[in-house]
C-alpha cells in the first residue's frame, strides 16, 4: 500500500515538474540543449524520520555532499540529475546515499549563456547572478542509524554567480518530504556551497 502511495506522488511530481518545464517555451528557442555542467556542491544536513509509532529520530551536521550534471534548456531552465551522500563523520562515516533528479527554473535570467550574433560578429553572454528555484525527486537508502529507503519530492532555492567563463559558485536551499516503508517519513533540509564547470 505503502509503495503504491510513493509511486502515486512521484507521478503526480513528475506531472507538475513536466508542465514547468515546457511553461513559456516558443518557437524562438533555437537549440533544445543551450548549456551543459557538472557540479559539486557540500554543506549541512538537518533530517527528522518518523514511524508509526510516532517515535522521531533526528540527525543534522555537516556532512551532505551531492555532485551530478545540469543540462540547460529552453532558456530558463535547468534538468539536473546527481548523487548525494550523507555522511556522519563530515567527510568519513556511515548514514546515507541516494540519487536526485530535479528541475531549475531560472526566473530572473536565462540559465546558460546566449549567443548574440552582428554583422558576422559573435558574441556570448552571461548574466553574472543567477536565482533560482525548483523542484526534485529523491531517494534516500540508510544504512546505520535509520536503515530504511525513503523516496519522495522536495523543493530548493538558489543562487548561481559566474566566477569566469568556464566556473561558477552556487547557494542551494533544500527541503524534502519523503516516504519509506511501514508509513514511516522523513523531512529533510540542506544547506549547499557548491561549484560548477561549464562544458557547453
Amino acid at each position: 500500500m505503502t509503495m503504491k502511495l510513493n509511486l502515486k506522488r512521484l507521478k503526480s511530481w513528475a506531472s507538475i515538474f513536466t508542465l514547468m518545464a515546457f511553461q513559456g517555451v516558443t518557437h524562438a528557442d533555437e537549440d533544445l540543449v543551450q548549456g551543459i555542467a557538472i557540479m559539486a556542491q557540500t554543506g549541512m544536513y538537518d533530517l527528522t524520520a518518523e514511524s508509526t509509532t510516532k517515535t522521531s529520530t533526528s540527525i543534522s551536521g555537516y556532512g551532505a555532499h551531492s555532485g551530478g550534471i545540469e543540462v540547460a534548456v529552453f532558456d530558463r531552465y535547468k534538468l539536473t540529475a546527481g548523487l548525494t551522500f550523507l555522511l556522519s563523520s563530515g567527510i568519513s562515516g556511515d548514514t546515507a546515499t541516494g540519487y536526485d533528479v530535479g528541475l531549475k527554473y531560472f526566473f530572473w535570467t536565462k540559465a546558460a549563456k546566449t549567443q548574440v550574433n552582428y554583422d558576422n560578429v559573435s558574441l556570448d553572454t552571461l548574466e553574472s547572478f543567477r536565482p533560482y528555484l525548483g523542484g526534485a525527486l529523491r531517494n534516500r537508502e540508510f544504512y546505520s542509524v535509520l536503515s530504511t529507503t525513503y523516496v519522495g519530492a522536495g523543493i530548493l532555492v538558489g543562487v548561481e554567480y559566474s566566477l569566469s567563463r568556464l566556473l561558477y559558485s552556487n547557494f542551494e536551499v533544500r527541503y524534502d518530504s519523503l516516504s519509506g516503508n511501514s508509513d514511516n517519513t522523513l523531512t529533510q533540509t540542506n544547506i549547499l556551497f557548491g561549484i560548477g564547470f561549464n562544458l557547453k
